[in-house]
């Protein structure tokens, strides 16, 4: 639906041809937008229909807007006038009556992808006299057909019911209808309604609508009485999936799965299992046996063997498994010893009952062995290896690197093999220089900058609660990246220029005049034309990310599309060059992307990928 083809047809948001009154207007209706880059979107890389980007004018300022002559209208009986102009119709949003009445005029059934229904239900709210089509409408959420009591309670999803009612009534989505879940929201809403025909009903049967254990949690999920609610209302769900609640819950006469399509029992021999209120990852060993019982994929009945031996049945270990942790002839050292999330104890029994690791059974279990104590086990020589390079023991073990203790990175240092393939051993050395280990950065290693950084205290990173100064990465940067590297020259270029190296190179695009510098802040979306990639829009990005990116992987983007970046977001982006960019390191919404992280290889194709997606 996109206006006409890219660069052959220039689509402006106002009618007139002109431009927009003021660029740095930011309609509400907008989403953040300024009217500057909704415009710039029109000209390069629309995403939406022309008659959108009309109505945008409009809310810009622009004169004597034409609205199209198919356009939807909010009062089915008028020409888009509303009785209650300022009332809100969407919660989330604050989009008034008047606004959303303007937005129909300019929005067609075409434009829209579906029926101007969608405008229609909000109608009712700001005054109109509008009639649902009954050709597609749910109908009330009421039984007896009488508006919800309580408009501005909250339905199942959170909504408010006046709103959820105009959905049901218009359908514009044209939805199958749900009965069970419009009579249960109707409830909700005050209404006095019973559960449809065809519904699933309450776990324990038609007869109660309670349940024995009300308020326990089943399966992680939800807890006994909101299961059964559910349940009460569904009509469109597979009733049998409810079958393992009611038993979960303590239902009596529950239908069970015919045994020879189940697992049964935890204990192969179909004895009682000796511990039932034993918890194993977090559900008791009696629940465990409840769920074997209706288990109907019996390669799954090993893991089920598995849980019986924790819960003390004398389950015999399939041949073809791993085995125990430490062999046949060696007890666990500390059987309750907790790594990574569950006990050696239970470590043992997920080896001794995996028949799927086959060949790669010693990868899988070697670090969890090491971590258990047992004798004797092979330290891979194919990872980053010890994170002290000369091989000398760690200074302080439980010293905090990177919200970790040194101690941890040097065993995941040692047993991390991908480290080699993906080339990012040289970030564990790094934690070992950090971790007070007198190793020294390789003799190729990236230097960002010769000279002492002018702002050393300077935020570089500071993103999922990690905060990074020039400084850090100064020190990270050699042991990450060599002096050949493509990353290498962009962090020079453009990282060194940010923390005031001296000697920074120059860089291949920069997104800021001569006389002002680029500073820490989020970026407006942009859009350019790379010569591979085609039509490219940037959004939701920091401005030294941007630049950054541009100059490590933007091979296609020429001189005139870097003029082009920079008219776009350099107003936002770049201050005067007496300062030093974004302060003495305290204030921040974003950060150079490549930071001091043990996956910094995967983090930059990671972001790369998701910050020049093509449109």
């Amino acid at each position: 639906l996109a206006c006409e083809p890219h660069h052959t047809h220039v689509v402006q948001l106002c009618q007139n041809g002109q431009s927009v009154p003021d660029p740095a207007f930011e309609p509400d209706e907008a989403g953040g937008s300024t009217c500057g880059e909704l415009e710039a979107e029109a000209r390069d890389g629309p995403y939406y229909p022309c008659p959108v980007y009309y109505y945008f004018g409009h809310l810009c300022g622009c004169q004597n807007q034409t609205p199209p002559n198919n356009a939807c209208k909010i009062c089915q009986d008028s020409g888009g006038t509303v009785a209650m102009p300022d009332v809100i119709v969407d919660a989330d949003t604050g989009q008034t009556c008047d606004s959303m009445a303007l937005e129909a005029a300019f929005i067609s059934e075409e434009t829209l992808g579906y029926s101007c229904g969608y405008y229609h239900q909000f109608g009712n709210m700001c005054g109109c006299s509008n009639v649902p089509p009954a050709e597609v409408s749910c109908g009330a959420m009421c039984d007896d057909g009488t508006a919800v009591p309580n408009p501005n309670d909250t339905a199942s999803d959170g909504r408010l019911c006046s709103v959820v009612e105009a959905e049901y009534l218009y359908n514009p989505y044209e939805v199958a209808c749900d009965a069970g879940q419009i009579s249960y929201d109707g409830l909700l809403c005050g209404c006095s309604n019973k559960p449809p025909e065809g519904v699933c009903g309450a776990l324990c049967g038609p007869d109660t609508d309670v349940v024995p254990e009300p308020d326990k949690v089943v399966l992680n999920y939800a807890t006994c009485s909101e299961l059964n609610d559910v349940a009460t209302w569904d009509s469109v769900s597979n009733c049998q999936v409810y079958d393992l609640y009611s038993a979960l819950c303590g239902c009596e006469n529950v239908e069970m799965p015919p045994p020879e399509t189940t697992c049964q029992t935890l204990c192969q021999d179909g004895s009682s299992i000796p511990n039932p209120d034993l918890i194993v990852q977090d559900q008791s060993c009696s629940e465990y046996e409840t769920m074997a019982k209706f288990e109907t994929q019996l390669e799954n009945c090993g893991y089920y063997d598995m849980l019986g031996a924790l819960c003390g049945c004398d389950n015999e270990a399939p041949t073809d498994g791993c085995g125990k942790l430490c062999g046949d002839d060696e007890a666990l050292p500390n059987p309750e010893l907790e790594v990574w999330g569950q006990t050696c104890r239970e470590w043992e029994a997920e080896s001794t009952f995996d028949v799927y690791s086959g060949e790669f059974c010693e990868d899988t279990y070697r670090e969890v062995k090491y971590l258990c104590g047992c004798d004797d086990v092979d330290l891979p020589t194919d990872g980053c290896g010890p994170i002290c390079s000369d091989g000398s023991s760690l200074p302080d073990p439980d010293l905090i690197v990177y919200n970790e203790t040194c101690s941890y990175w040097n065993l995941e240092s040692i047993f991390d093999v991908y480290g080699v393939q993906e080339d990012y051993c040289g970030d564990y050395v790094h934690v070992g220089d950090l971790c007070g280990c007198q190793n020294e950065p390789p003799e190729d290693g990236c230097l960002l900058c010769e000279e002492s950084l002018l702002y050393p205290d300077k935020i570089s990173y500071d993103l999922y609660d990690e905060v990074y100064t020039c400084e850090e990465d100064a020190n990270y940067i050699p042991f990450a990246y060599s002096r050949d590297d493509a990353e290498c020259a962009a962090m020079r270029s453009v990282v060194g220029d940010f923390c005031g190296c001296p000697s920074a190179p120059p860089k291949k695009c920069s997104i800021c005049p001569e006389g002002t510098k680029v500073q820490l802040v989020d970026s407006p979306s942009f859009t350019y034309t790379d010569s591979f990639a085609g039509t490219t829009i940037i959004e939701d990005e920091n401005c030294v990310d941007v630049e950054f990116v541009i100059n490590l992987g933007a091979e296609g983007l020429v001189d005139e599309e870097c003029a082009e970046i920079s008219a776009q977001i350099a107003p936002t982006c770049c201050i005067p060059d007496d300062t030093n960019g974004g302060g003495g390191g305290t204030t921040s919404s974003g950060g150079i992307c490549i930071s001091p992280s043990m996956m910094s290889g995967i983090v930059l194709v990671f972001f790369l990928s998701h910050l020049f997606a093509t449109t």
